[in-house]
């Protein structure tokens, strides 16, 4: 699969690179083009002075690479597409949007204007960072989380599905998540 690229400034590539990051089709080769086909205007210049489309080109590569270890796509097998992690369409939004704002923490991207840890009142609120930040914790008190949630949300989506990998309901871990950021916030 060869996949092209245009960039209109670095912060759209970065949230295209985000968007994109399990997009390679499961065995496929993934090549990267990337082109900078803005001529001739400031934001060209200023993507060709401050990125740059090889570097571009290895951000998308090495974001992929993390999309597919966040989500435990350790083979070529594994990989699928990244709409295909919706629970079938039953997945709320927030969620949705939590482990892409996931994969983008890892990769050491965490806008300043982001929830910091224990902000939200929901743990599927759509405040950037919010969901992220609560499936970080979810990963570091029960390893493999995010990839198991994602495995089973191929299937569909319930809120279940922490229980069934954590032993604890959605609500009780958001109430662990609170409880244990009080006093670093």
């Amino acid at each position: 699969m060869q996949v092209r690229m245009t960039a209109t400034s670095s912060s759209v590539l970065l949230l295209l690179v985000l968007w994109f990051l399990a997009g390679a089709m499961a065995g496929e080769a993934v090549q990267f083009r990337m082109v900078n086909a803005i001529q001739n205007t400031e934001t060209h210049e200023n993507f060709d002075r401050e990125v740059g489309v090889e570097f571009a080109g290895m951000v998308l590569a090495k974001a992929t690479e993390l999309a597919w270890q966040t989500l435990g796509q350790h083979s070529t097998s594994d990989r699928k597409k990244f709409d295909e992690f919706d629970g079938n369409g039953h997945a709320n939004k927030g969620l949705l949007g939590g482990i892409a704002e996931l994969v983008q923490m890892r990769s050491g991207y965490t806008p300043s204007h982001w929830a910091k840890k224990g902000d939200g009142e929901r743990w599927d609120e759509m405040t950037l960072g919010v969901t992220a930040q609560f499936l970080q914790y979810c990963d570091k008190h029960h390893p493999g989380f995010v990839a198991q949630l994602g495995r089973k949300m191929k299937k569909g989506y319930n809120d279940r599905f922490f229980a069934d990998i954590t032993g604890k309901t959605v609500s009780q871990l958001w109430k662990e998540y609170k409880a244990s950021n009080r006093n670093t916030i």
